[in-house]
């Protein structure tokens, strides 16, 4: 039982599979170029999801007495940031983020208008108070260009070249 079982000759006592790729010398990783266009068809899929599911989502409403928590609104707004942020890393390209979301906010748009009859999205009434329903709109609208830019500034940092 006192017998040894890793040869001593590896040097660190690790075989060489194990070991950081700067302790086995320079090894040299050739790059592939990728397209700048890369990516595209998942970034306008991505945006007309989010657009889509967003929209649905943002319409869950809470009411407590006379309290209203649009918690569907942020959710959507989370949900949207995500889809934009693994686009980006799915393409490996920060563009195909800024893309998704744009097809998002120009799906968004179109549903807030009444462009196909009723909206899908509620931004105003002629209510006096202001309802539940109006401030998940407001919230999805105002939120997604927000949602937007930090899904942008994410991807960015998180494909930025490492020293």
């Amino acid at each position: 039982m006192t017998e040894q079982r890793q040869p001593t000759d590896y040097g660190s006592g690790l075989p060489p599979a194990f070991k950081s790729p700067d302790a086995q010398g320079s090894v040299s990783r050739v790059r592939r170029r990728q397209h700048p266009l890369a990516g595209w068809g998942t970034a306008v899929v991505g945006g007309v999801i989010a657009a889509a599911l967003g929209t649905n989502l943002h319409g869950q409403i809470a009411y407590a007495g006379d309290q209203v928590y649009p918690w569907g609104a942020v959710l959507a707004l989370v949900f949207a940031f995500a889809v934009m942020v693994w686009v980006g890393m799915r393409a490996n390209n920060v563009l195909a983020t800024g893309l998704t979301g744009m097809v998002t906010y120009l799906l968004v748009g179109i549903m807030a208008t009444s462009v196909f009859g009723d909206p899908l999205i509620v931004t105003e009434t002629t209510a006096e108070i202001q309802l539940g329903i109006e401030l998940a709109g407001k919230i999805w609208m105002i939120g997604l260009a927000v949602a937007v830019v930090l899904a942008i500034m994410a991807a960015a940092w998180a494909l930025k070249p490492r020293r």
